[in-house]
């Protein structure tokens, strides 16, 4: 029974970053129609902000807080001065240039923090027996965290003025235009938002971890749940992020480390060979 809640509890944490993460992801691309693959970097940025945050004296809470200012900004600065440029571009150039952005970031990282591990401040040491199993309190308040940011997100998308006016501005950029939509202004705010969650994301995987340039891949492995759930569905990459964090989390407990990644992958594309849009995305989603 300890196994089977150590498990669980595994999954949960891990569909936790997986969602926050995937959740940026959707935004920008619901918002700006930018498919964000330095998402993976700026969870790791967000990650060694946090770690100096800690070095320097913060308790967890006002440190997580900085850390979200301090990525914030930074979502802004990407796009003030270099996303921008880009306004009217083909998908594809966007692409690309997110790749850039990534490698950059990973270069900007390796320069300021250098290449050794470090570690985060944990928001509590606690732990309790649950049907044999130990649970962190850590893990518990992350997904509190994690659902609140969420649930607002979902809210400020499909309830709020802000929220129309970035699906218009993804569905056609030039038209946001013609009608008086401040395209720039609201790309900054999405850039803003999704750097935020990726923040988060790095946070909450650095408390149960640590803090390496091999974080840049939970943004790979994230990435087939936002596939999964739908690209411009944030209810989709929710349900996504928990049935790949189960899928990884079980193959590698019963098959090894090494077939997570795989059998994760495989999953996938199983189901995108019968729903090519994911289980919730709309037939509108643009192919690359």
């Amino acid at each position: 029974m300890s196994v089977a809640v150590n498990l669980f509890v595994g999954i949960i944490v891990l569909a936790g970053v997986y969602a926050i993460a995937n959740v940026g992801f959707v935004l920008l691309y619901k918002g700006t129609g930018v498919p964000n693959f330095a998402q993976g970097g700026l969870l790791m940025l967000g990650a060694y902000v946090m770690s100096t945050s800690g070095l320097v004296g913060h308790s967890y809470w006002p440190a997580l807080v900085l850390t979200c200012v301090v990525m914030g900004i930074v979502g802004a600065l990407i796009y003030v001065f270099i996303m921008r440029w880009l306004l009217g571009a083909v998908e594809f150039e966007k692409v690309v240039l997110t790749f850039v952005v990534a490698s950059a970031i990973t270069q900007i990282i390796e320069l300021i923090w250098g290449t050794s591990s470090r570690a985060v401040p944990v928001s509590s040491n606690h732990q309790f027996l649950l049907l044999g199993g130990h649970v962190a309190v850590q893990g518990i308040e992350s997904t509190v965290v994690i659902l609140v940011v969420i649930v607002g997100l979902m809210t400020v998308l499909s309830r709020t003025l802000l929220g129309l006016r970035m699906r218009a501005l993804a569905e056609n950029e030039s038209l946001a235009v013609y009608r008086g939509i401040r395209v720039h202004r609201l790309s900054a705010i999405a850039w803003v938002i999704a750097s935020v969650c990726a923040a988060v994301a790095g946070v909450t995987y650095a408390e149960v971890s640590s803090v390496s340039l091999s974080m840049a891949d939970i943004g790979l492995l994230a990435f087939p749940a936002a596939v999964l759930g739908g690209l411009d569905s944030i209810g989709g990459t929710i349900i996504g992020a928990l049935i790949i964090a189960a899928v990884l989390n079980l193959s590698q407990y019963y098959l090894g480390g090494v077939w997570g990644v795989v059998v994760e992958y495989a999953a996938m594309l199983l189901v995108l060979m019968v729903l090519p849009f994911g289980l919730f995305g709309s037939r509108s989603t643009r192919r690359l």
